[in-house]
């Protein structure tokens, strides 16, 4: 799913909202963030924890289907190792992130708009 947010997302053609929804769905928060559909400090805090929160469970879910695997014959779903690595690996600066580094990186966001404004401190 990450790499059809990618694809979507620096595709010209492909709506910004299904580029959103992709990078989402998937955790990509780096492309979450970049699209202009996101571009709020409301919607950015909650892309921001919702991914955080999906990597504490893509963390779980492989070690799970490791132990599957294991079994003989194993599991059914099982045989997507390579594609689960790869998904933690693209994710894996967000799993070590908390709440200060969250307000930390909106406030100092590249878009105006993302930004914590001064009349809300």
């Amino acid at each position: 799913m990450w790499k059809q947010s990618e694809k979507l997302n620096h595709d010209s053609k492909a709506s910004q909202d299904e580029g959103a929804i992709a990078a989402i769905l998937s955790n990509h928060l780096k492309d979450a963030l970049w699209n202009a559909s996101l571009r709020t400090w409301e919607k950015c805090p909650y892309v921001t924890f919702r991914a955080i929160i999906e990597c504490l469970e893509d963390e779980v879910l492989p070690s799970h289907n490791n132990n599957r695997r294991q079994m003989r014959p194993p599991f059914p779903g099982t045989e997507y190792e390579k594609k689960e690595r790869e998904h933690l690996v693209s994710t894996s600066d967000i799993s070590s992130m908390n709440e200060a580094g969250v307000v930390e990186m909106l406030a100092s966001a590249p878009f105006e708009e993302m930004r914590i404004q001064d009349s809300l401190q």
